[in-house]
């Protein structure tokens, strides 16, 4: 399975995945049916029906790459955590301007998690799972990598409360070669 958002408006859950998000106020994982709309800055996990498919996101249906502020609906009944993802066609950096704006800082906690698999299954001997962090206040990673947020990756965030964290120009966005990436990784 892969952890995404969709790089486009009015992007739709296409045959040959199911799609599930995570609704942290019931602490499930409801299932997203063929044909509905998925929302940019929600994260999805998407679970193919045959190994090795391909995720496509086209603008077949009206839609148009995702720029400027992204709106996402941050929920805090539970845990907090929120699975949500980059809405743009770029890469990303989780930055302290992000992070330490007073707006976010009364929202969200400055580190993200990657969730991710170093193996080929979902579990028994051959899954691995572990999480990549990132705390951007203070620029510190575990493991030490080069945190990019890569175009429709998926991640989870913390709530301190619920409200609506905007995505905007205060993260860096840039083209990056997607193979120097580590945190576009399947979560298998």
């Amino acid at each position: 399975n892969w952890y995404v958002s969709p790089p486009l408006s009015n992007a739709k859950a296409t045959t040959g995945f199911t799609y599930y998000r995570r609704d942290e106020t019931a602490a499930t994982w409801p299932s997203v049916t063929v044909g509905a709309s998925l929302t940019p800055g929600t994260g999805y996990v998407a679970l193919p029906e045959t190994a090795g498919t391909a995720i496509t996101f086209t603008t077949e249906n009206g839609g148009t790459l995702n720029t400027g502020n992204v709106p996402v609906t941050l929920t805090k009944s539970g845990s907090g955590f929120n699975l949500i993802g980059n809405p743009y066609p770029s890469h990303l950096t989780w930055t302290a301007a992000f992070v330490n704006d007073p707006t976010n800082t009364a929202l969200i906690e400055p580190t993200i998690w990657v969730r991710t698999n170093a193996k080929t299954a979902n579990s028994g001997v051959d899954a691995q799972w572990s999480f990549i962090t990132y705390n951007a206040a203070v620029s510190e990673s575990v493991p030490f990598v080069n945190v990019l947020i890569a175009p429709m990756q998926a991640f989870w965030v913390k709530a301190k409360a619920a409200g609506t964290l905007i995505l905007d120009s205060k993260l860096t966005r840039s083209h990056q070669a997607s193979n120097s990436n580590p945190l576009k990784a399947p979560a298998v």
